[in-house]
């Protein structure tokens, strides 16, 4: 079934009101109205049957609209180098020739240019050609498949207080399509990188929740909600989207202005390129052409908006369990929980425990809860399938890794967000696309042995405590004895009152276990505050409160340390390894055909969510970022830190504040190198984190009497010092007062973060019978 959009009629009235609301929201500069026209023209009258050849700087110059005459890339290819070749020609000729000399082409590609415009700016002309794909079919396969997510989105942004205009978003990112992949590894509808997206979502083998059209969402919400906190522009929010903050907050500051058309204008970056600078046009032209569907498209049929209700999952559960209790389809909750990946609809993996499924409702329906109770007590589980890992030697390919287990290089690749089937290196741990102890018992069972312990057990299985009793029925005591057989791999206990009560949470250790991690946190916080207290140190501080900021940083070092004693997977990067598929968004050029183009596009940042400025000034210096000490300067710099105090004048033990800013050498690596492996040092620190904690929104506070930067983030639940500065990155927190705004992040566990629950086993190991204590 379908819907109609609304009538020509209700739409006609709308368009008044709608570019009005607009306009005062979202700023259009005459400047950009050319830009604005261009994209809109895109959208409406061009498929992707054709498209134009226009001028990249100056958008209001379309040479020509080009009907492609073959789908092959290379015949599309020479037809649009063709057309390129002949307006190169032309435009030179344009500026060799007198005014009076030209021919009727050369006056028609003339009279596109303002008028006065001079012979050098031509012969530029000459090698600024490019050519744009249309995407009025796209656009309007986006318009009827938003049917199903665009009501929820305005939800969202209604509760959040956010413009209603942001749900056009998608339209410029994927053309509302959910399963959309970039090839700088950008995916789902609102196209997050992994390094964004783990900040509001889950993301790693098991779940990727930016394949979700409903969580996803609420996650661009919550980012475009902190890019406008940060900006206070939506014009510099929106672009923030795709250059990321701390891109777009240089780009002001270097043009002295926060105007969005002197920003495009001005600003000049080997990242600023063609798509940074048109994301925000193409955005209104977005906006335009969806609120007023019908003036461009006619009368448009929507997807019915998708209806369903969500239950939280108490227990680890096959897919194939949840289908026969909830009696839906496989391919339609696979259609409804996209964010579940390949392992566990092949059976490699259960849904996990805490994942939100959402299932078909109705008044037809009995409700989820009730379904819930019909999955059968045997395919309840308390722990994850175990992972199998290998340990790559000095000269292995990936290509033989994948021959010994049976497995593709391109499935081991995906599974590590690998680059390319190159980028292993020996001593490296890959997560493998098969279950630990397939095939055998090796992986179900472990043999207890003398001067084992049951924490030792479950810390070399990767269960928590609390799960392997609830699986062997060992009671409040917890005793274990040599000789005795343990279940490992996550099954239940025939017991379902012990099942019941860990799926729920309720065991006795769990507890037992957060009240051990809180003391072994205190424990570290207080022997590292009294050390630093007495000893010199380098960490990044305020000039006021040093002592404070040992402490704050001891108890975010053992969160991270915490975070990263857990198997969590491969590292994020800017560009995963995905499908090789074009980005499905309109602002996607023809890649295929325009392979010099497409070079010139730069990656998505992996920071791009962070504001902070990790760049080198030119006079060599730097802004302190939490998180950092003289010694990871020196580090990255291959230098002593030593010189580095010289260079600075600074006394032995003094150490680097926070916010100020501190002069380089620079004699062994250069400035790019440094930023690279300044970036690399700070995207492994957010990573960590956010594998375990995801932003759930912000809280507005003032600062009180006697506040710090250290006491701020404990008021936020222990933030980290790094978080907090990118929700305020312009507040010094050296010269707080009373009464001043600050912002809080909040932030929640992941559900069934990995560090918890996921049970490990590493091939090549000597297997869990070689723990100490035996």
């Amino acid at each position: 079934m379908k819907r109609l959009s609304a009538t020509l009629l209700v739409g006609l009235l709308l368009v008044s009101s709608t570019a009005y609301a607009a306009s005062e929201t979202f700023p259009r500069p005459p400047e950009i109205e050319p830009a604005i026209r261009f994209w809109t023209q895109v959208y409406t009258q061009v498929s992707t049957d054709g498209g134009l050849l226009h001028d990249r700087d100056n958008l209001g110059v379309v040479y020509e609209k080009i009907a492609l005459d073959s789908r092959y890339r290379d015949q599309r290819q020479r037809q649009v180098n063709a057309r390129k070749a002949h307006y190169r020609e032309v435009l030179r000729n344009i500026a060799r020739k007198e005014r009076a000399n030209l021919n009727q082409e050369e006056r028609r590609v003339l009279g596109l240019w303002p008028e006065g415009v001079n012979d050098s700016r031509l012969q530029r002309a000459a090698n600024n050609i490019r050519f744009q794909l249309g995407q009025s079919d796209k656009f309007r396969a986006g318009l009827v498949r938003s049917g199903a997510w665009e009501p929820h989105i305005r939800r969202t942004l209604e509760d959040m207080g956010l413009p209603e205009e942001l749900a056009a978003l998608p339209h410029v990112e994927s053309s509302f399509n959910p399963d959309a992949w970039s090839r700088v590894g950008a995916a789902g509808l609102w196209q997050f990188t992994r390094a964004t997206g783990r900040r509001y979502m889950r993301i790693d083998h098991i779940v990727d929740e930016r394949m979700d059209p409903f969580t996803s969402s609420i996650a661009a919400a919550r980012l475009l909600e902190h890019n406008y906190s940060i900006t206070d522009n939506w014009a510099m929010a929106i672009t923030a989207y795709n250059h990321g903050l701390a891109g777009i907050r240089r780009a002001a500051r270097q043009v002295g202005s926060k105007n969005i058309a002197t920003i495009i204008d001005q600003y000049e970056s080997r990242t600023w390129g063609f798509a940074s600078r048109n994301f925000y046009p193409a955005f209104l032209a977005a906006v335009d052409v969806d609120f007023n569907a019908s003036k461009y498209f006619g009368l448009i049929e929507r997807d019915d908006t998708i209806v369903t209700e969500t239950i939280e999952l108490p227990f680890y559960a096959p897919v194939d369990a949840l289908t026969r209790a909830f009696d839906v389809d496989r391919e339609r909750l696979r259609d409804l929980n996209r964010a579940l990946r390949d392992p566990v609809w092949a059976g490699d993996k259960r849904v996990p425990r805490g994942y939100s499924l959402r299932v078909p409702a109705g008044p037809e329906r009995p409700p989820a809860e009730q379904l819930l109770a019909r999955v059968d007590q045997s395919a309840r589980y308390v722990a994850q399938v175990p992972d199998r890992f290998h340990r790559v030697r000095s000269g292995e390919t990936l290509s033989a890794i994948a021959s010994r287990y049976g497995v593709s290089s391109n499935a081991i690749m995906s599974l590590n967000n690998l680059r390319s089937r190159n980028f292993i290196r020996a001593g490296q741990t890959l997560r493998l696309p098969v279950p630990a102890g397939q095939g055998d018992d090796s992986g179900r069972f472990y043999t207890v042995s003398r001067g084992d312990t049951l924490s030792g057990i479950a810390s070399r299985t990767g269960l928590k405590v609390s799960s392997l009793a609830a699986a062997n029925n060992l009671g409040d005591e917890h005793r274990i004895y040599p000789g005795q057989r343990l279940r490992v791999d996550g099954r239940v206990a025939e017991d379902a009152q012990t099942v019941a009560s860990a799926a729920t949470g309720t065991s006795a250790d769990d507890g037992g276990d957060a009240k051990a991690a809180s003391a072994a946190q205190e424990d570290a916080a207080a022997d590292t505050a009294e050390t630093g207290s007495g000893s010199p140190t380098d960490v990044a501080t305020t000039e006021t409160d040093a002592a404070e900021q040992t402490i704050a940083e001891a108890e975010s070092a053992a969160e991270t340390t915490d975070t990263a004693s857990a198997e969590t997977g491969s590292t994020a990067t800017a560009g995963e390894a995905t499908d090789d598929t074009d980005n499905t968004g309109p602002l996607a050029t023809l890649r295929a055909n325009n392979p010099a183009q497409s070079s010139r596009a730069e990656p998505v940042p992996a920071l791009s969510a962070d504001p902070a400025d990790y760049s080198v000034a030119a006079d060599g210096t730097i802004e302190v970022q939490a998180a950092e000490t003289l010694g990871h300067y020196a580090e990255w710099l291959d230098l002593r830190a030593s010189e580095l105090r010289r260079v600075n004048n600074m006394r032995y033990g003094k150490p680097v504040v926070i916010g100020k800013r501190i002069k380089l050498r620079f004699s062994r690596v250069a400035p790019a190198e440094f930023v690279q492996r300044r970036e690399a040092y700070h995207e492994e620190l957010q990573a960590r984190f956010f594998e375990q904690f995801r932003i759930a929104g912000t809280e507005k506070t003032l600062v009180q009497s006697g506040d710090s930067l250290w006491t701020l983030a404990r008021r936020a639940d222990n933030v980290p010092v790094w978080l907090l500065r990118q929700y305020n990155p312009d507040l010094n927190f050296e010269d707080l007062h009373p009464g001043m705004p600050v912002s809080l992040p909040k932030v929640e566990r992941q559900a069934d973060s990995l560090g918890d629950s996921d049970a490990t086993a590493e091939a090549d190991s000597d297997g869990p019978g070689d723990g100490s204590g035996a």
